[in-house]
Parts: structure tokens; C-alpha cells; sequence
């Protein structure tokens, strides 16, 4: 079974990967750090194709079925 941990560690890296890419995408573009730049996107596409197998993994959680209602005592 799959570590929920460890694809919360993956979302938290992919924003971080994504962030970086935001900030520093054009200038590393700019200044010709095309490798850098590459290096970045592949890093970010990685995590992205772990994070979906892990989802696969992962069972649909339904809190509701069609049909239930909650009700309260007042």
C-alpha cells in the first residue's frame, strides 16, 4: 500500500519545484541557463508522473453515499 507521507512529501516538493520554476524560470532563460532550466522542468515531471501513480494507488475515499443524510438533534 501506498505511503500518504510520502505523497504529501511530493506535493509539498512539486510546489516547491513549481515555485522555483515561477521565480526563476525567465531568468534562467534569459541568461541562457537552458540546462538549468531543463533540469527543473524534468524535476517537476518526475514528481508530477510519481504523484498519479501514487493516486492510482490510493482508494476513492467517500465520506457520503448517494442517499445519506445527516441529521441533527436541536
Amino acid at each position: 500500500m501506498a505511503d500518504i507521507n510520502h505523497y504529501w512529501d511530493l506535493k509539498d516538493e512539486l510546489d516547491a519545484v513549481i515555485d522555483e520554476l515561477v521565480s526563476t524560470g525567465d531568468e534562467l532563460l534569459e541568461e541562457g541557463r537552458i540546462d538549468e532550466l531543463n533540469e527543473l522542468i524534468s524535476r517537476r515531471d518526475e514528481i508530477k508522473a510519481e504523484l498519479e501513480a501514487l493516486d492510482d494507488e490510493f482508494e476513492e475515499v467517500v465520506f457520503f453515499q448517494e442517499g445519506d443524510s445527516l441529521t441533527f438533534d436541536v
